[in-house]
């Protein structure tokens, strides 16, 4: 009998193609048109968090399907839209697994072997692999924050360019966001 895990991993395999999850994504369904944001997005950056062992869950969590894809496939596809080239996925938990499913997604994947000493220390392995003559600032965002879209990613871009060296977040309805 195989465990939720082993079942959720064997049917994540079938949607790991984020380059598919590209393709098959339109406005309707969150994703719209890339869009050229110039010189903006080839100084920014975006450091995916994908180390943790998702221990509250009981089901590694970048690998859960979402869509066409899975869930570390929808987040990277969203900065992809948003028009981010740079994108960094750190793993740590199941790193041979997130490589696979990150195999073909144009991202750079950096191991964080001290995942297990929390979220900040993925923070820190992802800001030291970021390219630091050509980043100016970066997006950070946990893997299971795969809902957002990339017209978010465009505007805090935007914004960015209006405030540069200022720490950004997006709000709605006046409420702060992640």
């Amino acid at each position: 009998m195989k465990s939720l895990y082993e079942k959720l991993n064997a049917l994540s395999a079938n949607y790991a193609d984020t380059k598919k999850c590209m393709e098959n994504q339109n406005s309707e369904t969150g994703f719209e048109q890339n869009e050229d944001l110039g010189m903006t997005a080839n100084r920014l950056a975006a450091i995916i968090l994908a180390a943790g062992t998702s221990s509250r869950m009981g089901a590694f969590k970048p690998l859960l399907p979402m869509g066409h894809t899975t869930v570390i496939g929808r987040t990277v596809c969203f900065f992809q839209k948003g028009g981010i080239r740079e994108i960094r996925v750190v793993i740590g938990h199941n790193a041979l697994e997130m490589r696979r499913a990150l195999e073909g997604s144009d991202v750079q994947i950096v191991e964080n072997p001290e995942y297990l000493r929390g979220m900040f220390s993925s923070v820190r392995v992802g800001v030291r692999a970021l390219d630091s003559g050509g980043t100016d600032a970066f997006f950070v965002t946990p893997a299971d924050i795969c809902l957002i879209r990339p017209l978010t990613i465009r505007m805090l871009a935007a914004a960015y360019e209006k405030y540069p060296g200022n720490i950004l977040h997006p709000c709605f309805d006046g409420k702060r966001g992640h």
